[in-house]
């Protein structure tokens, strides 16, 4: 925090839903075909079976997922 005020820093958090109505429409256009066509790729950790859904929450909140932890059930 020091450091901040040393160089009169102005910090500004990010809450991305502040943006949504400007430019969602125009990401959708331009991310959409890209992941579509493998350009852009994300990744998730997914276990299956809702039996494993406490293991799954729990490993997210100690950080051992690595993008979305999604549970896929049938």
């Amino acid at each position: 925090m020091l450091a901040i005020v040393r160089r009169s820093l102005v910090l500004r958090g990010y809450i991305n839903t502040e943006f949504v109505d400007e430019h969602y429409d125009a990401f959708l256009r331009e991310i959409g075909p890209r992941v579509r066509s493998g350009d852009i790729r994300y990744r998730e950790d997914i276990a299956d079976g809702l039996e494993k859904a406490p293991e799954a929450f729990i490993g997210m909140l100690a950080g051992r997922n690595f993008g979305k932890t999604l549970v896929r059930v049938s």
